[in-house]
């Protein structure tokens, strides 16, 4: 008799009777990343139906259908992650009307994992996510703010013993730094 326990995300969102904090939902949209993250160009389209969890920690998908269309994975990725935060089915309405806040829903989100969020259900393909990556280095970044873990460029108040905020490193690149870096 087999003691693994298979139970798909639909099912697993409706057995938690609470909303998700903000790290648990994080883990859930890094998961989700690795899930549609595809080195042959191909991605997966997922919905809660056909993502299964196996013994509380290994997500898998069950033959979903596949798409060359980077975007419109991703979009799927948003509607996937809009449900398992909000608690509530993604509907296609919120596709035309645009969806409900999630901190509505879900007070325990911050700002920036909404806006994440609302980036990856964006009607304008352009203003998605164009790659996995991109939205992989973004949770990333995130979940270092969460944790407290980012580098520490200054050494002292405003960055030297002059407190002028001047650094005589000229490789120190700040673009793309979050502002707590």
């Amino acid at each position: 008799m087999d003691s693994s326990k298979i139970l798909s995300l639909e099912d697993f969102a409706k057995s938690k009777n609470v909303y998700p904090g903000e790290d648990e939902s994080l883990e859930h949209a890094l998961r989700l990343c690795a899930l549609v993250d595809s080195p042959n160009g191909e991605y997966p389209l997922l919905n809660p139906r056909n993502i299964y969890i196996e013994n509380d920690e290994r997500w898998v998908t069950a033959h979903p259908p596949m798409t060359r269309d980077c975007s419109e994975a991703l979009f799927r990725v948003g509607a996937v992650l809009h449900s398992l935060v909000t608690r509530s089915p993604f509907r296609i309405s919120h596709y035309l009307d645009g969806p409900p806040s999630v901190q509505e829903r879900n007070p325990q989100i911050s700002v920036r994992f909404e806006s994440i969020i609302s980036r990856l259900l964006q009607n304008v393909r352009a203003m998605r996510y164009l790659s996995v990556p991109e939205l992989r280095e973004d949770l990333d970044r995130l979940k270092k703010e969460l944790s407290g873990d980012w580098t520490i460029h200054w050494r002292c108040f405003k960055g030297n013993g002059s407190r002028n905020n001047f650094m005589g490193v000229p490789e120190w690149n700040p673009t793309g730094h979050t502002l707590k870096e």
